[in-house]
């Protein structure tokens, strides 16, 4: 089930195995030999991951662990190759795009309270947010975005700050300096 999701953990911590020095170079050479390949795996992947989570595929046997599978490719592909969606992503989207990759853990952490708090709203308020995804879409989104990007400030960005200062050894300019 979801759970546990000791699959997707697990496939996390190989794409990080993986994205040291020594084998990194190697990897990402191997995967970003063609642009158009790598742009193609990694709109195919999006589309799977899109199918996957559809209703399509509900009682589809290992569904969570296919999507956890595609997901951790789809972020070595496009990891690899910086560059395979500037052709798929362009102006606006791209700098979307951007915006929710640097906040993709706070919208993870903020998405599910924001739900349930939406829902809760909604219904104090007597508007028909579970009947009309019209509706409900966009103020999620927004919501979402909201808490985001605040979370990220306030929360995120300070404790890298002190992380990056609590590992600096003093008089060598940095812990791995």
């Amino acid at each position: 089930g979801m759970s546990f999701r000791t699959d997707a953990i697990a496939w996390g911590v190989l794409l990080a195995l993986l994205a040291q020095p020594p084998r990194w170079g190697a990897w990402s050479r191997a995967v970003a030999g063609s642009r158009g390949v790598a742009g193609a795996a990694v709109l195919g992947g999006i589309v799977a991951l899109a199918l996957l989570g559809s209703p399509l595929a509900e009682g589809m046997p290992l569904r969570i662990n296919l999507i956890a599978l595609v997901a951790a490719l789809v972020t070595a592909v496009a990891a690899a190759n910086a560059d395979a969606l500037r052709a798929f992503c362009p102006g606006r989207l791209r700098a979307a795009g951007l915006w929710l990759g640097t906040r993709s853990y706070a919208v993870y952490l903020c998405h599910v309270p924001v739900m349930y708090l939406l829902r809760e709203a909604a219904a104090r308020a007597g508007l028909p947010l579970v009947e009309s995804a019209a509706l409900a879409l966009p103020l999620y989104a927004l919501a979402l975005a909201i808490l985001a990007e605040a979370t990220y400030r306030l929360v995120e960005q300070p404790f890298r700050g002190r992380g990056r200062r609590l590992t600096r050894t003093p008089g060598r300019g940095g812990a791995n300096a």
